[in-house]
C-alpha cells in the first residue's frame, strides 16, 4: 500500500488499519454564515437569465424565444431596406 501528501512522490505504508471520516456537526456560527447561501429560493439575476434565455416557459421555451428573435431580425433588416430606398429614391430632403 502506497500513500502520497501531495500527490506526486509516493511512500509504502504499512495497511493496518483504515480510518474512515465521520460525519460532524456544523458549529453554530459557520451555520449562520452559510444561511443565506442554503436558503431556497430564486435570485432576480436567476429569473432574467431563465427568461432571456427561454427556459422559464418550459421545453418550448427556448424554441418560442429563438421564433421571436428571427423576427425581430427580419423587423430590423426590413426596417433597413425600406430606410435605404427611401434615401435612393431621394424622399428625405432638406426643407429649407
Amino acid at each position: 500500500v502506497f500513500a502520497s501528501a501531495d500527490g506526486l512522490s509516493w511512500n509504502k505504508v504499512d495497511a493496518v488499519r483504515v480510518v474512515w471520516a465521520s460525519p460532524q456537526t456544523l458549529p453554530d456560527h459557520v451555520k449562520r454564515q452559510m444561511a443565506d447561501m442554503l436558503a431556497p429560493g430564486l435570485s432576480l439575476q436567476r429569473i432574467l437569465l431563465d427568461l432571456h434565455s427561454g427556459r422559464i416557459f418550459g421545453r418550448y421555451g427556448t424554441l418560442f424565444v429563438d421564433f421571436l428573435s428571427l423576427v425581430l431580425l427580419a423587423l430590423a433588416v426590413s426596417g433597413l431596406w425600406i430606410y435605404w430606398r427611401s434615401m435612393r429614391q431621394g424622399r428625405h430632403r432638406k426643407l429649407h
